[in-house]
């Protein structure tokens, strides 16, 4: 009997050591997933502001070199 109450305590632990293992990983996962948004999200704006100065520098050519 103490062998099996042994046995399932320490199969008790290892599903709680499981357990945080995937709470861990899952909170990781939802970290680097929002980072991977909040950088998506840094990307679109930073090539909406190329859009915007090559449209700048467009005007200013075009000005530039009509008679």
């Amino acid at each position: 009997m103490a062998k099996a109450t042994s046995a399932r305590e320490l199969a008790e632990l290892r599903l709680i050591n499981a357990q945080t293992a995937v709470n861990n990983l899952s909170s990781d996962v939802a970290t680097k997933t929002k980072a991977l948004a909040d950088a998506k999200a840094t990307l679109q704006n930073e090539e909406a502001k190329l859009e915007e100065l090559k449209a700048t520098k467009r005007t200013k050519d075009e000005k530039e070199h009509s008679p």
